[in-house]
């Protein structure tokens, strides 16, 4: 076999020493490229296959509502309005937006 000298390290003793220094950030980011993105593609297919929220029932509202600014009560109409001034006098001189 031939000379060997043992060093005293081991996988063990290396981790039990770990420490956040100046190389922490890029261990994560390597952990992140190598571990996340691969998962990430294995977790996009598996909700393209069962697609979570998507209904497959064609709903039919056969009711008349109205458009939303009818359908506010008269306080929230009433702030909605200030609101809308506030923001015409005050901010669309400033930009040139075109209301």
């Amino acid at each position: 076999m031939g000379d060997t000298e043992k060093s005293g390290h081991t996988i063990i003793t290396d981790l039990t020493s770990f420490s956040v220094d100046q190389t922490f950030p890029p261990f994560v980011l390597c952990l992140v490229f190598i571990v996340l993105i691969p998962l990430s593609v294995l977790i996009s297919s598996i909700l393209e296959a069962v697609k979570p929220g998507l209904i497959g029932v064609q709903l039919n509202v056969d009711e008349d509502l109205p458009n939303y600014f009818a359908a506010l009560q008269k306080e929230d109409k009433e702030s909605m309005l200030k609101e809308e001034d506030n923001m015409r006098r005050n901010y669309v001189s400033l930009y040139n937006f075109d209301v």
